[in-house]
């Protein structure tokens, strides 16, 4: 590998950046997150922040409240995700995700790990990528970063354009022909990021002595995701 196409300075406070992604661990908060999620999936992060930031001032941010919307208020809600990309899709995994949240204790167990040491990271994020609806491995990776984890990755298409970039066969998908990677292609990506972060030449260039999986996804993503404007044209230039 000649370029990595990162340089020190993105490394920059990005410590600070990732921590404001971070979540009080409350229940409160950790329900939202999972909504926060869920959102995020196929779309842009300014729609993304809008559409999550909409549900939240709309008072839509308790289970029950959002099984009540969707039960006496339905307009109100699709008024709000309407824009989302696979709208319909979205607000059933949000009602979905709302009714498994009142029945599951998995958040519990993420709590208490969170709090003791964090030793059950992927078996946790495994089971709730399994167990609760709409996250899948990407939002699930996503989610227990918000909790405050850094050993998983979150494999965004922004990441997978990173890895295609630097060389390796990396598949992107279109969601229409081509959808994300499998459980099986997602662990293999997920374990050649985190060989990447152990990079010689990486940690010489950032002058780093480490770097956890979750820094480095963020560092690909505040560098060429939407939350810069013109990111990924300037990423293919």
């Amino acid at each position: 590998m000649e370029e990595f196409y990162l340089c020190k300075k993105d490394f920059e406070d990005i410590e600070e950046f990732l921590k404001r992604e971070h979540i009080p661990l409350t229940e409160y908060y950790m329900y939202n997150a999972g909504n926060y999620c869920i959102l995020s999936a196929v779309q842009n992060n300014p729609t993304h922040q809008e559409l999550y930031e909409n549900l939240i001032n709309s008072n839509f941010d308790t289970p029950d409240r959002i099984i009540e919307g969707f039960e006496n208020s339905f307009d109100d809600i699709y008024k709000i995700l309407k824009n989302a990309h696979f709208p319909n899709q979205k607000m059933e995994r949000i009602y979905n995700f709302a009714d498994w949240w009142n029945k599951s204790n998995l958040h519990k167990k993420i709590l208490h790990d969170a709090e003791n040491g964090r030793e059950e990271e992927f078996k946790l994020r495994n089971q709730l990528a399994k167990e609760a609806p709409g996250l899948g491995l990407k939002c699930a990776s996503l989610y227990m970063i918000k909790c405050g984890y850094e050993n998983i990755v979150p494999v965004d298409i922004v990441l997978l354009k990173f890895l295609d970039k630097l060389g390796y066969d990396v598949e992107i998908p279109n969601y229409k022909t081509k959808s994300g990677p499998n459980h099986k292609e997602y662990l293999k990506l997920e374990k050649l990021t985190t060989d990447l972060t152990k990079n010689e030449k990486l940690l010489e260039l950032t002058d780093l002595e480490e770097i956890s999986p979750a820094i480095f996804q963020a560092v690909v993503w505040r560098k060429y995701s939407t939350y810069r404007e013109d990111a990924l044209e300037k990423f293919y230039r």
